[in-house]
């Protein structure tokens, strides 16, 4: 017998609803569920800051970067991206090494190489 789907239920106060059947035990939660939970949690930030950005007349998304964190995600993101070219623009130096044992010139050819990266 096929069963109607489940009433959405509104996660906070997002426009966005997802078919979770009320009083679901969170550990039956699918990893689907859990996508919709935490899409609806990202949107509504997304959604908060956009206002305080109209509020404030700033940029949206330069304020959508500021979080407060450090190190800042957008920053990390972009890190943990250029890495493995800078890698490969920095071969000659020996990364066996701790970073205290590197010569001032070697960090410096390191960190001119990583900037315009």
């Amino acid at each position: 017998m096929l069963r109607p789907p489940p009433s959405p239920v509104r996660v906070g106060s997002s426009r966005w609803a997802a078919p979770i059947t009320p009083g679901t035990p969170i550990s039956r939660l699918s990893d689907t569920e859990w996508g919709w939970i935490f899409s609806a949690m990202l949107f509504a930030w997304i959604c908060k800051r956009a206002e305080q950005a109209t509020a404030e007349q700033i940029d949206t998304e330069q304020l959508l970067r500021l979080t407060a964190l450090d190190p800042e995600p957008w920053d990390a993101g972009a890190v943990a991206q250029i890495l493995p070219e800078l890698a490969d623009a920095c071969s000659d130096l020996d990364w066996s090494k701790p970073l205290a044992q590197w010569s001032r010139e070697h960090i410096t050819e390191f960190l001119l190489k990583a900037m315009p990266l």
